[in-house]
């Protein structure tokens, strides 16, 4: 997991998130704890997560959050709110990241496994439209972290310091309860010698707001973040997990940000060539059609990276590849919690190092559970 695939990343998610309608409270409400399950597969008007009666007063939080690269792991921090506007909210916070978990530590393909890596960030949060219950969010400050063994992305262990912007979104679960991703760029140099290194980090953010007062919210609509399974075809057999959550709901289709981690076992032959290990891990966006209908169109497509020690027949060398997919699939709604159906998807790829593109078409069955 080096340095390519990630400037990838940052750039999809700057173009697909800073268009996407997060806030906004204009439009007329319409409570749906449901779905409405119809067989036709008409517009209608989009189940609306609604907006607070008055802009909460809130002022505290803790923050915890799942951290994902260079490597993986967990986060803990704290903020205060400093200023309110019906624009804008703007808080200080400071984060602490803990990633004890390395690429290595799921797919092994012999290399020694990069080290602990401990960051401290101290800045500014601020969070647009707060009236909505959904809104985008910036973050920016300095920040300091450590890198140890043998680091992905750095490659040079050691004290860095330096500077952090970020863009994501949140939805307000309850009065006391927040939860969104986050993508960040550092720019980062060690201190003894003055040379810049990007390195991008997502976060997702469970925020606890302390004393938010005695507000009543309606829970979001049913689907506003979903879990669940995959079973996929090719090179050969195997399944992932997956999570994502909804930023944006119009008339046509329903927006969702998703992540899916995948291991494949390449005894099981079909394109595979030879024994070894194969994993994958995908994020970006899926929309899915025809909201009032039970049954979806749906496109994804994002940024993937993957690790094969195993020969097959699409790509001809093994190692560590990355790149862009897209897919194309049709899900039903078995009942308003629990969504099923395929999805083709093509991967175009390249390997660590490589500009010579390998497509890897892939046949997946996903298990959804709406929450």
């Amino acid at each position: 997991m080096r340095r390519t695939a990630w400037i990838i990343a940052l750039a999809l998610w700057l173009g697909g998130c800073t268009g996407a309608r997060l806030g906004g409270c204009a439009e007329p409400e319409s409570p749906c704890d449901l779905p409405v399950l119809e067989r036709s597969a008409r517009c209608c008007e989009p189940c609306r997560i609604g907006c607070w009666d008055e802009t909460p007063c809130r002022t505290t939080y803790v923050d915890t959050s799942l951290s994902f690269l260079p490597n993986v792991g967990a986060g803990l921090g704290g903020g205060m709110v400093i200023s309110r506007t019906p624009q804008v909210q703007t808080s200080l916070e400071i984060l602490g990241t803990w990633q004890f978990l390395d690429d290595e530590d799921f797919v092994d393909d012999g290399n020694p496994a990069a080290g602990d890596w401990y960051q401290i960030r101290a800045g500014a949060k601020w969070s647009f439209a707060p009236k909505s219950r959904r809104h985008l969010t910036l973050r920016a400050g300095a920040m300091w972290l450590q890198a140890n063994g043998e680091p992905n992305i750095l490659n040079d262990p050691g004290d860095w310091f330096g500077i952090y912007g970020g863009i994501g979104f949140e939805t307000d679960v309850t009065p006391c309860l927040t939860v969104g991703p986050e993508l960040s760029l550092f720019l980062v140099t060690r201190e003894e010698e003055f040379s810049v290194e990007p390195v991008p980090q997502l976060n997702w953010h469970v925020t606890w707001w302390q004393s938010p007062g005695a507000v009543d919210l309606p829970r979001p609509p049913l689907g506003e973040f979903y879990a669940g399974a995959a079973a996929v075809v090719s090179p050969g057999l195997g399944a992932g997990l997956q999570f994502g959550q909804v930023f944006a709901r119009t008339p046509q289709a329903t927006w969702s940000f998703e992540m899916l981690a995948e291991l494949q076992d390449p005894s099981d032959d079909l394109w595979f060539e030879g024994s070894g290990n194969y994993g994958q891990i995908r994020g970006g966006a899926k929309g899915s059609f025809s909201p009032c209908s039970c049954a979806h169109w749906t496109v994804r497509g994002g940024v993937v990276w993957l690790r094969s020690t195993a020969p097959n027949e699409f790509l001809d060398r093994t190692g560590d590849h990355v790149g862009l997919y897209a897919g194309l699939g049709y899900e039903w709604d078995i009942t308003p919690r629990f969504t099923t159906g395929p999805e083709v998807s093509l991967s175009l790829v390249a390997r660590e190092g490589d500009s010579d593109i390998q497509a890897l078409p892939q046949l997946r069955w996903h298990f959804i559970l709406n929450l």
